[in-house]
Parts: structure tokens; C-alpha cells; sequence
């Protein structure tokens, strides 16, 4: 079983994703099922607002929706997927944060790209690979195949890597 973990209710294009992925799709780690090869946790909206216009309570939503839920659903998930045999964690980060006005944002991706190199040294040993994978907002469906590569074992030996889901369009320009 491969899981989806959005934050907030079901948009369209998160469902196209786990239909593709032929996941099922969860909130929270308790949703998440006892026979688990794989998970998916997609980043969460924020609004964007300039710098100097961010709270303190939209900071730690950015981190909390982000953050914090990615950890809780890798540790829930972690122990389910050992159990089964080994599998993947890959946890999605917003691409294009360097814009004005997404830097609480561009906080919280890069803190869960690190976790993902983080965790993948802690769970590899018990068979669980956690990458991180770099997502264009609005265009999920472009990173149905670099994800459907990293839940599978023909990606057994990327551990800890941030991959990029697509190309931006500066690829034609090299």
C-alpha cells in the first residue's frame, strides 16, 4: 500500500497524483495503514505575504503544516514500512520560493529537505529510503514519475537525495 498525505482537504490535483500513484490518501499519521510500502507527503498551502508582514502565527503554521506534519507522518510511517520489507518516504518541497513573499515558506521547504537526508540516515538500516522531491505548485502531475521512481525499488540506491520533479524550463536554455 502507497499513501498521499495532503494537509488539508482533497484538491483535484492531489487526487489525479494518488490515482496515479494508485495510492490512498491520508491526513494524519493515524489514518495511515498498517501495511505500508510507501508515503508521499505533499507540502501544505500557506498564503504569501512579504516578509516583514509575517507573523509569528503564520510562521509557525508555515512550520507546523509543514514541518512538524512531515516529521509525524515519517515516524508513524517509518516502523510501518520496515515491517513490511522496506519501501519509501518522499517527502515533497514547494519549488520557485524565491520570490518575494514565500519566505516562511522557503523556511519550512528547506527544513523538510533536510529531514528527508536526515531521516534517511536513521531509517535505512531498517530498509526505509527518504528522499525529498522538489514540486511546482499547480503542477503535481508533472512529479508523477520521478515519485513513482522513488517508491520504487529500481530507485533502491537514491537515499537522501533532493530530486528535482521537473524541469522549470532553463534546461532549454543550457
Amino acid at each position: 500500500m502507497i499513501a498521499v498525505s495532503v494537509a488539508g482537504p482533497v484538491n483535484g490535483e492531489e487526487r489525479a497524483l494518488a490515482r496515479a500513484l494508485g495510492a490512498e490518501v491520508v491526513h494524519a499519521p493515524g489514518e495511515l495503514p498498517d501495511l505500508l510500502r510507501g508515503l508521499v507527503v505533499l507540502p501544505a498551502a500557506v498564503p504569501r505575504r512579504p516578509f516583514a508582514e509575517i507573523d509569528e502565527a503564520l510562521w509557525r503554521r508555515a512550520l507546523d503544516a509543514n514541518l512538524t506534519r512531515a516529521m509525524e507522518l515519517s515516524r508513524a510511517a517509518g516502523p510501518r514500512i520496515a515491517a513490511c520489507g522496506g519501501g519509501a518516504i518522499v517527502l515533497a518541497v514547494p519549488e520557485a520560493l524565491t520570490e518575494p513573499g514565500w519566505a516562511h515558506l522557503a523556511a519550512a521547504s528547506g527544513a523538510v529537505a533536510m529531514l528527508a537526508r536526515a531521516l534517511a540516515a536513521e531509517l535505512a538500516p531498517g530498509g526505509v529510503r527518504v528522499n525529498a522531491v522538489t514540486v511546482w505548485p499547480g503542477r503535481l502531475a508533472e512529479a508523477v514519475p520521478v515519485l513513482r521512481l522513488l517508491l520504487s525499488e529500481e530507485a533502491s540506491y537514491v537515499v537522501g537525495e533532493v530530486v528535482p520533479a521537473a524541469d522549470d524550463g532553463l534546461a532549454r536554455w543550457s
